[in-house]
């Protein structure tokens, strides 16, 4: 069970809507950011590079690749790299 949910277990009511915002601040995050024409394909050597530069915000970094926010933050994440 997550920390914030503990928080405010006292009033039911205020964790649903808590629960709710979340989800909807997620989804649309999660819509902004979902397109990916390149979902599945191996990323190329140059896609790489790119991603651990981190010379552009990942938002636009997922435009330019046409991967999501999410899969360049793994892939990131998978080769070491630090903010």
């Amino acid at each position: 069970m997550p920390m914030w949910y503990k928080k405010h277990k006292e009033n039911g009511e205020y964790d649903r809507k808590m629960i709710e915002k979340r989800n909807l601040e997620r989804k649309k995050y999660y819509d902004k950011t979902s397109f990916a024409p390149n979902h599945g394909e191996r990323w190329s050597d140059d896609e790489i590079k790119m991603v651990l530069r981190h010379e552009v915000s990942d938002t636009e970094l997922s435009k330019m690749l046409g991967r999501s926010v999410r899969a360049i933050q793994i892939m990131r994440c998978k080769k070491g790299a630090r903010k």
